[in-house]
């Protein structure tokens, strides 16, 4: 066995492999031991890949680096079924200025920029990367930070499911700490392993997503962190969907095979995930939801 390092939430050195991961998203090969921190119950990657390493893991079909044209009757259906949720970003008197970390395609960029504000963004993947670009979007290539961007220069900083992806959460953080002004706002969307189907579904959870998220981090951990590294949390809470459940039964029950998350009957009967959507949102009212969205100002 090699020696396990450290948590990348806490810093604490005990731990416990929890389980031996694989992909089933996107069919990356391999395995991963996943690990629990003792202390602060944070999931992490026993000996995650180097960051040239996990650049190199992502498909060009990753859901993030496409920009779906609006839809009003898209927009409609998602109404009327209560089927996906937007999350919860803080609300502004004003545009000002907003860096997207782990920005794909640039589609939550090209919103705001509809609304006024003046929009950048850090993506580690290329060709997601020019696609933002050639919409004439301010994008860069920083991998776990903020570098190249002048300290206090952004009002808003957002990490929508992209924290996780880092190696070291802590330095990810107090980039994010430099670039904002004093006051500035943070948004973080995560995993997390205080869910209610993260001790259900164990290895089969559809949220462990080995090898690409280097960690999932607990309520406690996350918040733990932001405190350390200069921020003030103002509020936590959870605002999870179908994948959480549905999805997580779906990968339970493709166990043993080579077909993806999303191939199964629970994903070709709309309904069943539609209850699956219904479930979260009780989930998410025990405090207990898939995925973690907090918001934050910079102190200081």
């Amino acid at each position: 066995m090699s020696a396990a390092r450290s948590c990348p939430v806490c810093g604490a050195p005990a731990s416990v492999r929890k389980f031996e991961a694989r992909d089933h998203h996107y069919g990356i090969p391999g395995r991963w031991w996943v690990r629990e921190c003792e202390s602060c119950q944070s999931y992490f990657l026993e000996s995650p890949p180097t960051q040239p390493e996990l650049a190199a893991m992502y498909a060009d079909e990753y859901y993030s680096y496409a920009v779906r044209e609006p839809s009003r009757i898209r927009a409609a259906l998602k109404r009327l079924l209560r089927y996906s949720r937007d999350t919860r970003d803080p609300v502004f008197a004003a545009p000002g200025s907003v860096l997207d970390f782990g920005c794909g395609a640039g589609e939550y960029l090209l919103r705001m920029r509809g609304l006024g504000w003046r929009c950048a963004g850090v993506e580690v993947n290329a060709t997601a990367r020019e696609r933002a670009r050639a919409s004439g979007l301010d994008v860069r290539a920083a991998i776990d930070g903020t570098d190249g961007f002048a300290d206090a220069s952004f009002d808003y900083v957002r990490a929508n499911h992209s924290l996780e992806h880092v190696l070291d959460p802590g330095e990810t953080l107090r980039s994010m700490h430099r670039v904002l002004k004093p006051g500035g706002m943070l948004f973080l969307g995560v995993p997390t392993t205080s869910s209610e189907n993260a001790r259900r579904f164990g290895e089969h959870w559809w949220h462990v997503t080995a090898p690409l998220h280097t960690f999932v981090p607990s309520r406690e951990g996350l918040t733990g962190l932001l405190r350390r590294t200069g921020f003030r949390v103002l509020k936590a809470s959870t605002n999870g969907d179908f994948a959480g459940t549905a999805g997580s039964l779906q990968i339970r029950l493709n166990r043993g095979s080579d077909r993806r998350s999303h191939q199964g009957i629970l994903f070709r009967l709309k309904p069943l995930l539609l209850l699956g959507q219904w479930y979260s949102r009780i989930q998410d009212r025990r405090g207990v939801g898939d995925k973690l969205e907090i918001i934050a100002a910079r102190d200081g």
